[in-house]
């Protein structure tokens, strides 16, 4: 079985999350990067080094493995090559030369080790490095390491951000994934065990989270059958649920941490309470509501352009070409301007300029589309498309009966493309429409319909030898 958060019940955010679009690139560019180059002929290199001293050992079990070697080898490993020791010992001089050259193998193999990427970049507590506390945030142990991390930082990140603003919100991102560290070097500091992963700052992230957030819900998908993951569910449940609950496994799991590989259990602690500690302070001095919304709503706060003001105050007293020049230039600065394109509607409409119409129309559909609002872009073919006797739009017509078409919605995309049809009967797009309108026809049930409008293709005039085939495959398919 699987469970997995997936969405939360509020999506919306004011402004781009750059920084958090940002640590997710770059989090994935840095797996890409240490992935190429851990799979290149160098490492080949750093394992026959390794190899050696370890085949060394295994040859002279009565030898001392080097204290730097021993700290990096797993203590099953060590009693292993230990085991096996010889019935009697060489000579007393025949030991100490053994014992240099494996003294000189072990540099050599533990030098090796720390040229490995995710070594070398990752915390190491018994090292103490500066720079690997802000490296190891960025590297990660494999793929679903990688995709669990970013898929708990996607749902919480861009979300702080947008309520915190990008620098507070880059500080509670590193410095908790410093704290986080650090937690986890306090409790294993003996540990040679490297530490690396994102998930100490996304924990941070996660206790903000519970603080700024703690009533908004959060979805899950259930996968109760891994071989049948069309049989799920989905659910809500709140932040002040679900966040405490998952506090509370890692303090627990944090009691039976152990010194080795696995997950840093305390750094998931270490960084929520970060996290918390870091929201309560801003929630308590009122940072937020004195400066940071401030700033935001100056960013984000709609001003209507100049042009577009003196296109709705001189509505119906200036010339239309001159309304319509100021509509186009607004475009040309900002193509995705929906207040220009839904002036340029009403304009255009009231000067009974269809193809203008049809031109904005189309955009607009096209950018609700993109901003996911599908209630407005209803709202809008409603308004354009529901009167049978309405002027022929035949490109919105059709941007809007493909999307309906997409979605599901036969009955909106069926209409459309019979509109399409009426518009302009004589175009060589009404053969598209028609076979489109015989294709769902057929999947209503219709075949008598699915027939006629297939057979009205078929003997188009504009219907050429490209198009036959296809058509009178269709036909025998309904038993022509």
């Amino acid at each position: 079985m699987i469970l997995l958060p997936i969405g939360r019940d509020e999506t919306e955010i004011q402004r781009h999350a750059w920084i958090s679009y940002g640590i997710i690139a770059a989090n994935v560019l840095a797996f890409i990067i240490v992935g190429i180059i851990e799979h290149s002929a160098r490492m080949s290199q750093i394992d026959a080094t390794f190899n050696a001293a370890i085949r060394y050992i295994a040859e002279h079990p009565y030898l001392e493995i080097p204290a730097n070697l021993a700290a990096i080898l797993p203590d099953n490993v060590e009693n292993q090559l230990k085991s096996n020791q010889p019935p009697y010992l060489p000579p007393t001089e025949t030991i100490t030369a053994q014992q240099e050259e494996l003294n000189e193998l072990a540099d050599a193999a533990v030098e090796a080790w720390h040229d490995v990427p995710s070594i070398r970049y990752a915390y190491i507590p018994t090292e103490r490095q500066l720079l690997t506390l802000f490296t190891s945030m960025f590297l990660h142990a494999g793929f679903m390491h990688l995709f669990g991390n970013m898929l708990f930082f996607y749902l919480s990140g861009p979300f702080i951000e947008d309520v915190f603003g990008r620098p507070l919100f880059a500080l509670l991102y590193f410095f908790g994934g410093i704290a986080a560290t650090l937690t986890y070097a306090s409790r294993n500091a003996q540990s040679t065990i490297p530490l690396l992963g994102a998930s100490g700052a996304i924990a941070a992230v996660m206790g903000a989270y519970l603080v700024r957030f703690a009533t908004s819900k959060v979805e899950f998908i259930f996968i109760p059958f891994l071989l049948r993951p069309t049989f799920h569910f989905r659910f809500f449940l709140p932040a002040f649920v679900v966040l405490p609950l998952w506090f509370a496994e890692q303090v627990w799991d944090m009691s039976i941490e152990s010194n080795g590989p696995g997950v840093a259990f305390s750094a998931h602690v270490g960084g929520f309470l970060f996290g918390l500690v870091f929201a309560c302070v801003i929630k308590v001095t009122n940072i937020e509501e004195k400066f940071i919304k401030p700033v935001i709503e100056k960013q984000t706060t709609w001003k209507a352009d100049d042009r577009l003001t003196h296109v709705i105050e001189n509505r119906h007293a200036a010339r239309y070409s001159d309304l319509k020049q100021l509509i186009d230039a607004v475009l040309r600065d900002d193509p995705q301007n929906v207040d220009a394109l839904r002036l340029g509607i009403d304009i255009a409409h009231d000067n009974s300029d269809l193809a203008a119409v049809d031109t904005y129309a189309t955009r607009l559909f096209g950018r609700y589309s993109e901003l996911k609002q599908q209630d407005v872009a209803l709202e809008l073919v409603e308004e354009l498309a529901s009167d049978r006797q309405g002027p022929p739009l035949p490109k919105f017509f059709a941007r809007a009966a493909a999307s309906f078409e997409r979605a599901g919605d036969r009955d909106w995309a069926l209409y459309l493309y019979e509109r399409i049809v009426a518009a302009d009967p004589n175009s060589t797009g009404t053969i598209n429409a028609l076979m489109k309108v015989g294709a769902l026809l057929r999947a209503k049930g219709d075949v008598a319909g699915a027939k006629k409008a297939l057979t009205q293709a078929r003997a188009h005039p504009a219907c050429t030898a490209e198009w036959v085939p296809s058509i009178d495959a269709k036909l025998a398919q309904l038993g022509r």
